[in-house]
């Protein structure tokens, strides 16, 4: 792991790239859009028994494969030991394990209650041992989940986390260009509920799922699943508060494992989008005796979301105009390990950008992201880490043990994030070749999304130009998302245009969109523009002025076209280490 002393440059969310390409130019470099406040989590009720502390500070750490080792260093969290290594954009940053010790010592507060270790994220696989032994395991960098250690903490003890973002067979993602970043990069809580609680082991989700039947200017009718544990001789309380703190709809049932509620809610105020983007909180709580046990609030947005393949997306039955980016969750050095600031931050300087939607790349990103989003009205790309390269990794596609991950991080990505109103879409893959066991695991990854959420689009991201158009693996999802570099990676950016009418024209029914776009681009590289596009050739320059010139060019073609599910990415920008050759 390189010392502070050398650091490999990087380049992450640079905010005078985002301002640029926004169109605002060099002199708005300097700018800093004002941040607003950060918005407040979906969080326990204040008359629930549970609790929770942080335990996110004060950790030992240790690098390597044994955790018997001497050498530990103190760190916080979030954490993640390729915050230098991964981000010359090399690709041989260390992939291996690292250890995270610490004391735990239950607080008054918590005694006596059932106890779990909530983790924000891990990359990529990890495993949790209390007192020595073994609590559990997760597989995936991506998702929130927890750990049950009541009897193995008891009132307190060493808890230590064995962590590995090694490449592997059987853990999406496979492939894809990024850095998948090792280490405890969010933070960790300790939760102390009630016997009869909603249930935190629900696939990292709340216990509770929301799904929103229908809704019209009269009426907006919510079905409400709660998943309790240790039901008996309780019953469970969900109310709908608005704005101003009035209840506005409440349904009470005799609780058991799972329990359904229909909600009505009269002259319903929806969520429109940047405009109006109205939050209920909808709460649910596990009662005995008038007692509240246990108690979690979540975001209720109410709004319809359709796709034509003409008009293309339709907020509450208005077209909504998509103006988008990717997004990844890293910062120069810093890799993953970033705080909320940075993230308001972020989208901070899409709203500047006049951004309504966001598509998260490749992989389901921190709940506060969504949260934020929720706040300000954007709508979100979710994403499953399924991701290809070119070709497709030979032979690694064909195993039941990655079906079978794809499909529990499917199942954690909706389960703990599908109650946010500001998701639009469900990503399924990206960038895939059309092979027997790719299409396959795209099915298995459909049908779970659709089992879990079938009230939600989920799209496809094609990488058009290098794999036909017309590709098996745009079957599974509800729409077709294409991924074009062209003038980049291949011919020039007028050919856009051309191949998108020739696509709408050959199949008017197919709703499709623009998942990427865009041009390459060093800040170390400038020179006036024309020139000679890089693209794939690493040798050629790939300089910031390209990438203006390119977005220049293709986004009056984009902004031409009514294409649907319009989520696009302002340059696919690449890292680059080595001094520009020329100009």
């Amino acid at each position: 792991m390189p010392s502070s002393a050398h650091r490999p440059l990087a380049i992450s969310t640079d905010r005078r790239r985002f301002l640029t390409m926004a169109g605002a130019g060099t002199a708005a470099a300097a700018v800093r859009p004002v941040l607003g406040a950060v918005p407040a989590e979906a969080t326990p009720a204040s008359s629930s028994a549970r609790r929770s502390v942080e335990v996110s500070s004060g950790w030992a750490f240790h690098l390597g494969k044994s955790a018997d080792e001497a050498a530990w260093d103190e760190v916080d969290l979030p954490h993640t030991w390729n915050a230098f290594d991964a981000q010359d954009g090399g690709g041989d940053y260390y992939r291996g394990t690292g250890w995270y010790r610490r004391r735990v010592q239950v607080p008054a507060q918590l005694r006596g209650r059932e106890l779990f270790l909530e983790f924000g994220g891990a990359g990529q696989v990890t495993e949790v041992y209390v007192n020595g032994a073994l609590a559990g395991a997760h597989a995936g960098a991506f998702g929130r989940f927890r750990v049950e250690v009541t009897e193995a903490l008891g009132s307190g003890g060493t808890v230590a986390v064995k962590v590995d973002n090694t490449s592997r067979p059987d853990v999406a993602p496979l492939a894809g260009d990024f850095n998948v970043y090792g280490g405890l990069y969010r933070g960790v809580r300790l939760i102390g509920t009630a016997r009869s609680h909603l249930d935190l082991l629900d696939s990292g989700g709340s216990g509770v799922i929301i799904r929103q039947r229908s809704l019209t200017d009269a009426l907006a009718v919510v079905e409400v699943t709660s998943r309790v544990v240790n039901p008996a001789g309780t019953e469970v309380v969900t109310r709908v508060i608005d704005r101003r703190g009035r209840t506005v709809a409440t349904c009470t049932s005799p609780a058991a494992e799972t329990v359904r509620q229909v909600v009505d809610i009269s002259r319903p105020h929806r969520w429109d989008g940047p405009t109006d983007p109205y939050l209920y909180t909808l709460e649910v709580s596990v009662v005995r005796e008038g007692r509240v046990l246990d108690a979690v609030a979540e975001p209720l947005g109410l709004r319809t979301i359709d796709i034509d393949a003409n008009l293309g997306l339709l907020l509450n039955g208005r077209p909504h105009r998509i103006h988008g980016v990717n997004r990844h969750q890293d910062r120069a050095d810093q890799g993953w390990a970033i705080s909320r600031e940075q993230t308001v931050e972020d989208f901070a300087l899409m709203r500047e950008m006049g951004v309504t939607a966001v598509r998260l790349a490749h992989y389901p990103q921190d709940d506060f992201v969504y949260a934020i989003a929720d706040r300000h009205g954007i709508l979100l790309y979710s994403e499953v880490p399924y991701v290809g390269g070119v070709p497709s990794p030979p032979g690694s596609n064909d195993s039941p043990e990655l079906t079978a991950n794809l499909v529990a991080q499917a199942r954690e990505m909706v389960r703990g994030l599908g109650n946010h109103p500001s998701v639009a879409w469900w990503g399924i893959g990206n960038e895939l070749g059309d092979t027997t066991h790719v299409n396959a695991n795209l099915a298995a990854i459909e049908e779970t999304i659709k089992a879990e959420d079938p009230t939600r689009h989920t799209s496809y991201a094609h990488l058009s130009g290098f794999y036909p158009n017309e590709s098996g693996v745009l079957d599974h999802a509800d729409l077709s998302g294409y991924n074009r570099y062209d003038g980049w990676y291949a011919g020039t950016p007028a050919d856009f245009g051309r191949w998108a009418d020739a696509l709408h024209a050959g199949d008017r029914a197919r709703r499709l969109g623009i998942t990427e776009y865009g041009a390459g681009a060093s800040v170390l590289q400038h020179q006036e523009w024309p020139g000679v596009a890089g693209g794939l050739d690493t040798s050629a320059p790939h300089p910031e002025e390209y990438q203006a010139y390119h977005h220049s060019q293709l986004w009056p073609q984009i902004a031409a076209r009514a294409l649907s599910v319009g989520v696009v990415r302002l340059g696919h920008v690449r890292l680059r280490q080595r001094r520009p050759t020329r100009g």
